[in-house]
């Protein structure tokens, strides 16, 4: 049996490992190791490899910090929807059991359905931005906006309920624009950003009401005002949808800099 004092959460299915909560976090007792980490969320997670990624990285980072062996469950998937995860989420057996053993979860919300009215307001490949809809071509980001907050809310009550947040550490990740330098040079970029920012601000309302913190990698990737290239700053890969090492690595540390309280 290992002994490791850390400032994180007991296992998810564990109704009694917390203690000696001061309002600046619980301070654990892990009997056994080691510490368990459950990633959530789409490829943004763990681009650009198997030990460069965000999940990854993060994962040293718990090792390093809490000085525990972490056992590193990852459950992202390149092109992951909403619907599909909170359906895993409800009837997969192993994720379930794994989210049950948890002491930390990350998750990045799936932005799939943001992808079409995306590329329609852009007239990405000769879409016309007129099909958007709505009398300022508009509407299917409107649309998008609403399908947002209902799968922000709809994971995370499905989050919370199998891993309470007072017992578990649970962090976010918000979500950098996609295709930032396609988007400016077709003149878009300056009609989707408040669209984007408002669904990055819902994520931080939502998470907040129960007591999870939210890493800022849109403000970080695209700067304050959200038209920044983060290729131009070394950030993303020519794709324009992944990070590069350097972006993953400072996503990763935003998720560390949330540090290791509970919600209260």
């Amino acid at each position: 049996m290992l002994v490791v004092i850390v400032i994180i959460s007991s296992a998810c299915g564990d109704s009694g490992g917390a203690s000696g909560s001061d309002g600046d976090g619980a301070t654990l007792q892990v009997d056994e190791a080691p510490l368990v980490y459950v990633s959530l969320g789409p490829s943004g997670n763990f681009f650009p490899g198997p030990t460069t990624g965000m999940i990854f990285l993060y994962a040293d980072i718990l090792e390093e910090e809490l000085g525990a062996e972490v056992d590193h469950r990852n459950y992202t998937i390149g092109g992951d929807t909403a619907p599909a995860l909170l359906e895993r989420m409800r009837t997969n057996d192993r994720l379930r059991q794994d989210l049950a053993e948890a002491h930390v979860v990350t998750l990045m919300f799936p932005i799939d359905h943001w992808v079409l009215a995306l590329q329609t307001n852009s007239g990405y490949q000769g879409m016309d931005p007129a099909s958007c809809g709505g009398d300022d071509n508009q509407q299917c980001l409107r649309d998008a906006a609403i399908i947002d907050r209902q799968h922000v809310d709809d994971l995370l009550e499905e989050l919370t309920l199998q891993c309470p947040p007072d017992e578990i550490l649970i962090r976010i990740a918000d979500t950098y624009m996609i295709h930032t330098r396609d988007q400016a040079a077709a003149g878009s970029l300056e009609i989707v950003i408040p669209y984007w920012r408002d669904a990055q601000e819902y994520i931080e309302e939502a998470a907040a009401r129960y007591g999870i913190p939210v890493a800022h990698v849109f403000d970080a990737l695209n700067g304050p005002g959200g038209l920044e290239d983060p290729q131009q700053k070394g950030l993303m890969l020519d794709d324009q949808e992944h990070p590069n090492e350097a972006g993953a690595r400072l996503m990763a540390d935003l998720l560390g800099a949330l540090g290791y309280d509970l919600a209260q």
